[in-house]
């Protein structure tokens, strides 16, 4: 009996010395593939410049032919005039798709495309448009609040934030502004799990809390590992992250130019194809003009043209639409504000085309509608520099404090008069420009 238990004793100590030798081997390979470093790139650009896209591409393409790397636009997208008024978003849209973009920060000028066409441009996308503090009315994310990539071992996750509270683009209807402290604190938890690496890209310069965060793209604070979006379009930077079990042990920034490689000849297909179709909608030809005319008589034709155009749209609608399911004052327009003349140069003689009509045009996208009863337009009106254009009806009869109208501007003019966009306000269906385009043609 003893030796039995002798047999027995040795048989299961030899067992559980195996046990544990294997664990302790298992261990430290686990523990060797975890210590084992990577380097993720993160490629940043600043404001999009359609005609050097393909550089930037390249330079992008040969960071991910060589290892982990993702690209980010940190700064203002739609800034070409032309392709933002023609094509309304959807050329920078095809063509950070055909680049391989793999975020953009989400800033208010996209709103100023209006509600709706963001929203279908958000569809469009095959990019994300980071925005953790910009939602709707009913506190959705317009946009996305963060996005998460997994390179081989390591997850690296992403918080878009936009920094400026006092941009009066946010007075419009269905757009709303949170604080970043707030935003970056009720996301990172929602990114960690997910991501073993966690950065916030903002908008504009500025500070971020870094509450559970790695690092920061477009600040140059100095309590975190920061980046800021190159100031030349001829630039990219690149801060490639080590990481190791799920912390940056180490990092470097480096600034590339471009002309180091060839331009990517898909993304460059594409850039031409676009430019293409710009062009071919800037040509078109509105109407021929036999005189010049100033900025001060071509703002007055386009502004009385506007209201008309808007009370004959009114009267048809209310026409076709029966009584009890028309709202008068859906389409109505009763005046148009401005403090500064709608267009910044002279137009013709000679032929006047889209381009020529959406050069001189102080801001051609849409414009702003908003209602303000009597009192408020009048303390608006003690401007002297703030002029208002009645349309046809209005013109003879005197302002009604309690009354409320409905009335047209430019968002620059609320830019230099902010006021009015405190109760908020919505933006016309159609850019501005094509609306003067119409007003030309049938003058």
């Amino acid at each position: 009996m003893a030796d039995w238990s002798c047999g027995r004793g040795r048989a299961l100590l030899t067992v559980l010395f195996g046990v544990l030798l294997g664990a302790l081997v298992s261990g430290c390979w686990v523990k060797g593939v975890r210590e084992e470093r990577q380097t993720v790139s993160v490629y940043v650009s600043g404001d999009l410049d359609l005609t050097r896209l393909s550089e930037a591409a390249a330079l992008v393409n040969n960071g991910r032919e060589s290892g982990f790397c993702l690209w980010l636009f940190c700064g203002d997208v739609l800034g070409n005039r032309s392709a933002t008024a023609f094509m309304d978003g959807s050329a920078q849209v095809e063509l950070l798709n055909a680049s391989g973009v793999d975020a953009v920060v989400l800033g208010p000028e996209w709103f100023e495309l209006g509600p709706d066409r963001f929203s279908f441009l958000v569809e469009q996308g095959r990019f994300y448009f980071l925005g953790a503090n910009l939602v709707d009315s009913s506190g959705e994310p317009l946009g996305h609040p963060f996005m998460v990539k997994r390179f081989s071992v390591e997850t690296l996750g992403l918080i878009g934030v936009w920094l400026d509270a006092t941009d009066t683009r946010f007075g419009l209807n269905r757009v709303e502004f949170i604080p970043a402290d707030f935003a970056v604190h009720k996301t990172v938890p929602l990114v960690r799990p997910r991501a073993g690496i966690v950065g916030a890209v903002v908008r504009p310069k500025g500070t971020v809390p870094d509450w559970g965060l790695d690092f920061a793209v477009g600040t140059d604070q100095e309590d975190i590992i920061a980046v800021v979006p190159p100031a030349r379009s001829d630039r990219i930077v690149r801060l490639d992250l080590s990481i190791q079990d799920g912390r940056v042990v180490d990092f470097s920034i480096v600034e590339e130019e471009f002309g180091a490689v060839e331009p990517d000849q898909e993304t460059g297909r594409a850039v031409d194809s676009v430019l293409a179709a710009i062009d071919s909608i800037g040509s078109c030809l509105i109407t021929e003009s036999t005189v010049q005319l100033s900025p001060e008589v071509l703002t007055r034709a386009l502004v009385d043209g506007y209201l008309k155009q808007k009370r004959a749209l009114h009267t048809s609608l209310k026409k076709e639409i029966p009584d009890s399911g028309f709202r008068s004052g859906a389409t109505e327009v009763d005046g148009f504000v401005y403090d500064i003349p709608l267009v910044v140069d002279t137009l013709g003689p000679g032929p006047v085309t889209n381009s020529s009509l959406v050069e001189v045009l102080q801001n051609p996208g849409r414009l702003v509608l908003l209602v303000l009863d009597g009192r408020e337009m009048k303390s608006l009106l003690q401007d002297r520099s703030v002029s208002l254009e009645w349309r046809h009806g209005l013109r003879s009869r005197r302002l009604v404090l309690r009354k409320e109208y409905r009335l047209a501007m430019t968002l620059d003019f609320l830019l230099r008069h902010p006021e009015p966009a405190l109760a908020g306000y919505e933006l016309d269906q159609e850019q501005f420009w094509v609306i003067a385009a119409r007003v030309l043609a049938s003058a």
